[in-house]
């Protein structure tokens, strides 16, 4: 199987924690089939919101501590960075990508944007 570099956002992370079915992620982790890639803003992010009251019920912090840790062993930490091409509303918006990929574009056909 090819290894598959996936990002989770926070509300997947959450979901996972919540619906109990982390060893599933486990799995794919450990077995080489996904490569997490993440952020410093998206970890801060998923600190923030596994801190709210009402995930409590659901969810130890012990389970948080222990998907950190696959974070940190199976993962990329990857930098994000966001400019605007141009200033009017056809805006191109552009972030670390690989290079020959396209931009995404804030208009409503991808043919006017320019890499």
């Amino acid at each position: 199987m090819k290894n598959r570099r996936v990002i989770l956002d926070t509300n997947l992370w959450i979901s996972f924690l919540i619906s109990k079915r982390q060893g599933e992620l486990d799995m794919l982790l450990e077995s080489g089939a996904v490569t997490l890639i993440f952020s410093k803003e998206l970890l801060e992010e998923f600190l923030v919101v596994s801190e709210r009251p009402k995930f409590k019920k659901f969810f130890k912090k012990s389970h948080v501590k222990a998907l950190l840790t696959q974070i940190e062993t199976f993962g990329e930490l990857k930098k994000v960075g966001v400019s605007l091409k141009n200033t009017a509303p056809n805006a191109c918006l552009t972030s670390s990508r690989p290079a020959g990929s396209k931009p995404v574009c804030l208009r409503q056909t991808e043919s006017r944007c320019a890499s």
